[in-house]
């Protein structure tokens, strides 16, 4: 049975469902560029798209970085946030998110995923949320129940976050904390 047509009304009930926000990384989190260098590879992350995930781990969601490549920089920058659901070199995201929403006790409806390109695409297709950077290729805005205004690695997962929560009315709870002195913001 075809999927049905995406309206706003149900794009709200699929973000309010959400528990659980899984991200590319290349392309999702960073502007796609990858910069070789003698000994290893480096890549810039936006420090909004990571203070969005410290606040939301912090309000109970799960976080899940899925990768189809291995890179110390990406390990580091995890590890920097405490993202504990980090799977780098990964083949098959369908049934790495599988094991992952096993895990937690978590239904495939209720993860918002990010993608941008064409091996994103089964993922994006049976997530309960599929989001889209505004620079994703066309075949995976194609598939995106929501994309962006921003561009990857530019805050476009912050710009997520920020929606499902506020769709959820989880998010002015998130900036009354931040308000309080001395609030943790690792970026």
């Amino acid at each position: 049975m075809p999927n049905p047509p995406i309206t706003q009304r149900n794009i709200i009930e699929r973000m309010k469902a959400i528990r659980l926000f899984a991200f590319d990384v290349d392309g999702v989190l960073t502007d796609g560029g990858i910069i070789l260098g003698n000994e290893e590879e480096s890549k810039v992350f936006n420090a909004h798209d990571g203070a969005g995930m410290v606040a939301i781990m912090k309000e109970g969601y799960h976080v899940a970085w899925l990768t189809g490549r291995s890179c110390r920089a990406v390990t580091r920058r995890a590890e920097e946030l405490g993202i504990r659901e980090l799977h780098q070199g990964v083949k098959d995201k369908v049934g790495a998110l599988e094991e992952i929403c096993s895990r937690h006790g978590i239904n495939l409806d209720a993860v918002c995923f990010m993608g941008d390109d064409l091996n994103d695409l089964p993922v994006m297709t049976v997530c309960g949320c599929a989001v889209a950077p505004k620079s994703a290729c066309r075949d995976i805005i194609e598939v995106a129940h929501f994309i962006t205004r921003s561009k990857a690695g530019q805050g476009a997962a912050r710009e997520a976050i920020e929606t499902v929560l506020r769709t959820q009315g989880v998010w002015s709870k998130v900036v009354a904390r931040y308000r309080k002195r001395g609030e943790d913001l690792r970026q």
